[in-house]
């Protein structure tokens, strides 16, 4: 049911769900412009750490740096099992 708001006796509107639905599609539009246009301010932030040189790491040091990294993901051991395995023929 829609509800009725009184600004004053003079003006009122009425508020229902598709008052806000259109207002929160202006909203997501103007974000998805302002992304697009000027995405140094507004884009989403995306960065790559490229501190850690991998070229003369020990095999341990591999294989712990991977386990850190599937560990941040969120990655389980059998996540990577079956990554691993690849598709199912």
């Amino acid at each position: 049911m829609p509800t009725r708001f009184c600004l004053n006796r003079a003006s009122s509107f009425t508020l229902d769900g598709t008052h806000i639905k259109r207002a929160e599609l202006k909203i997501k539009t103007r974000q998805w412009l302002m992304e697009r246009l000027n995405s140094e301010e507004f884009g989403l932030r995306q960065f790559l750490d490229v501190s850690q040189g991998w070229e003369n790491a020990s095999d341990a040091e591999l294989i712990a740096g991977f386990r850190a990294a599937a560990e941040k993901a969120g990655l389980t051991a059998d996540d990577i099992a079956l990554w691993l395995k690849g598709p199912k023929q």
